[in-house]
């Protein structure tokens, strides 16, 4: 890792956060009424985390 923070602290690298699969910034509002479209199982963790590792949520089938 010390290769990494010295990387870092040259301000060569960053850490990125908050991000997710949304196709669009949802509000509470937005997400209530449905009008903006919405990642499948947005509130499952586990599901979020296949849709980062396999493009897609548990139990997705490809054609």
């Amino acid at each position: 890792m010390t290769d990494m923070a010295r990387v870092f602290n040259e301000g060569r690298m960053a850490v990125q956060l908050n991000v997710g699969p949304l196709v669009v910034p949802l509000t509470r509002a937005e997400y209530d009424a449905r009008t903006l479209p919405q990642p499948p199982k947005l509130f499952s963790h586990n599901d979020q985390q296949s849709i980062w590792q396999a493009q897609g949520p548990e139990g997705t089938t490809r054609s």
